[in-house]
């Protein structure tokens, strides 16, 4: 075996591999940059996740697909197990695995490949049936706090429009905001006002979006385990 070989075998062996199979970029929903297989959303986790510097998260989603696939690869050098339940959501759609709700031990075995984590295929059509355009739609999930007795995932809402699905989550996360600190001492009260006025202030959804995500986790202490959630996935509407 050449030193080549060994040094690579030594890498790919630090690496928590999700599974057996070599992951490739082009094994990914992310193979071919024009199809809107991910949300730009989910490119920034991505990149977050890999160690990627908030502040250089900028430019068109295209243009953060081809930094991602230039500058990382599709395995991840960390623990899964250190992952949030965010984090192992992105990365099953990244690699078009079953990302569905699921507490975070049946994400984790999903994306090891210990359990089947396969997508569910398309229904068969019939026989001269014609086949239909399926309409995208915006699902908007939420994952409550982890000291909440009933903290599944739910689905908040199902929208045509985009902007409208991080609208219900931006309203959902201010909510959370408002119950933390809202029973507590005036000075929270106010730091939560604040925070608030300062997300309505941002014209852009993307940008509400994110300061809604990271105000309601610096409410929970810096947290993310412990703290609301809220994702919106790109999915296809069977008329059916």
């Amino acid at each position: 075996m050449s030193k080549k070989d060994s040094n690579k075998n030594s890498k790919s062996k630090k690496r928590d591999s999700p599974d057996e199979k070599e992951w490739d970029w082009s094994d990914t929903a992310l193979a071919d940059a024009s199809k809107e297989l991910m949300l730009a959303t989910d490119v920034k986790q991505l990149l977050l996740t890999r160690g990627e510097k908030k502040q250089n998260l900028k430019g068109k989603k295209h243009d953060m697909i081809e930094f991602l696939k230039e500058k990382y690869d599709v395995e991840l050098k960390e623990p899964i197990e250190d992952l949030t339940v965010k984090e192992i959501s992105c990365e099953l759609r990244l690699r078009l695995l079953d990302d569905s709700p699921a507490k975070k031990d049946i994400l984790i075995q999903r994306l090891k490949g210990e359990i089947d984590a396969t997508a569910p295929p398309p229904k068969k059509r019939k026989r001269g049936q014609k086949a239909k355009n399926q309409p995208k739609v915006y699902v908007t999930l939420y994952t409550p706090p982890a000291d909440e007795e009933n903290n599944s995932t739910k689905v908040l809402g199902v929208f045509k429009s985009k902007k409208k699905a991080h609208e219900k989550a931006i309203e959902q996360l201010m909510d959370d905001i408002e119950k933390k600190y809202g029973d507590n001492t005036e000075k929270k009260k106010k730091k939560a006002k604040e925070i608030i006025e300062e997300i309505d202030e941002e014209n852009d959804y993307n940008k509400r979006y994110d300061a809604a995500s990271e105000a309601v986790v610096k409410a929970y202490g810096g947290k993310e385990d412990d703290a609301p959630y809220c994702e919106v996935t790109l999915t296809h509407y069977d008329t059916k």
